[in-house]
């Protein structure tokens, strides 16, 4: 959830305006607890767990049922939006404001083990452990 909120206010940051109580983050305040506070943050951490672009495309999946299905406030016309499927403004959202950072997080995650001294580096470092 909260990767889909820094995603929002990321495009406007004037959605900084909390419509729900039970989030302790308060307007304008950084958690200092949080795991990340910037979603380049919160999409490299993912990326260091192992989520891989086949993850991404099961999470919009399941965002988009969510949205559909679990709502209980969603309308008539906002569930014919949601029927257009990769033409719906939710599914433009998640791939362009979540998933294509997610994805540059892991080019860049792999890039990280694929240069030449840091492979060298990690060998090493396991070598003793053989």
């Amino acid at each position: 959830v909260s990767i889909i909120d820094l995603s929002v206010r990321n495009m406007d940051p004037r959605t900084e305006v909390i419509a729900r109580e039970s989030y302790k983050v308060m307007p304008l305040r950084p958690d200092v607890d949080a795991p990340f506070h910037t979603l380049e943050e919160g999409f490299a951490q993912f990326a260091q767990l192992g989520m891989r672009p086949r993850h991404w495309k099961e999470a919009r999946a399941m965002f988009l049922v969510t949205i559909k299905n679990v709502n209980p406030y969603i309308e008539e016309n906002d569930e014919e939006l949601l029927a257009l499927g990769m033409d719906s403004c939710a599914y433009r959202f998640w791939t362009y404001h979540v998933m294509k950072p997610a994805l540059i997080a892991i080019a860049s995650m792999d890039a990280v083990f694929e240069s030449e001294v840091n492979r060298k580096i990690l060998h090493e470092s396991f070598e003793p452990l053989a």
